[in-house]
């Protein structure tokens, strides 16, 4: 089974070559959709988000979402569900 670390790292790779602005040598790593609109940020064993102009680690909620094996595309889609909630 693929562990946390090797998904967060094969999630970001997949989301900067689908055009995401790709951040992986940070505490926090993070990706950043490429409309600007959605953040992801990759902690040990999670996935945050946050959504809007001015993003902070500090108001991201949780994805809770399995990432070991989740397909990049089912995690661009669930976080913009999210998104379209949270802009809500």
């Amino acid at each position: 089974m693929e562990t946390f670390k090797a998904s967060h790292a094969r999630l970001l790779l997949e989301l900067m070559q689908r055009g995401w602005r790709v951040k992986p040598g940070l505490k926090v790593p993070h990706a950043t959709s490429p409309d600007g609109n959605i953040r992801l940020w990759f902690k040990a064993q999670a996935v945050y988000m946050s959504v809007g102009n001015a993003h902070s680690f500090a108001g991201a909620r949780s994805l809770w979402v399995e990432t070991r094996g989740l397909a990049t595309s089912d995690l661009v889609s669930h976080a913009e569900t999210f998104s379209r909630l949270d802009a809500k």
